[in-house]
């Protein structure tokens, strides 16, 4: 993407050719948040796998929340420590 529209004022930028590019590329961006996504669809393959039993699908939905509390992600460790 051509950046060159951010030397000149935003009042201009409407105006500027590669701006009109840029925004229309990013208003065409298919946003996706990957991450989740495929914790669910880990989750649910291996719930498929596990059990069929309702009850026992929520034991262990709460014994992943009971890990995630438990154990910090990186980004977690990142944030206590001051890192980002």
């Amino acid at each position: 993407m051509d950046s060159s529209f951010l030397s000149k004022p935003p009042a201009q930028w409407n105006e500027d050719e590669s701006y009109q590019i840029a925004k229309h590329r990013v208003q065409h961006l298919r946003v996706v948040n990957d991450t989740a996504e495929r914790g669910v669809k880990l989750f649910e393959d291996y719930n498929a796998m596990l059990t069929r039993d309702e009850e026992e699908k929520q034991f262990l939905l709460q014994v992943v929340e009971a890990n995630r509390k438990a154990v910090p992600s990186e980004a977690t460790k990142k944030l206590v420590t001051g890192a980002l």
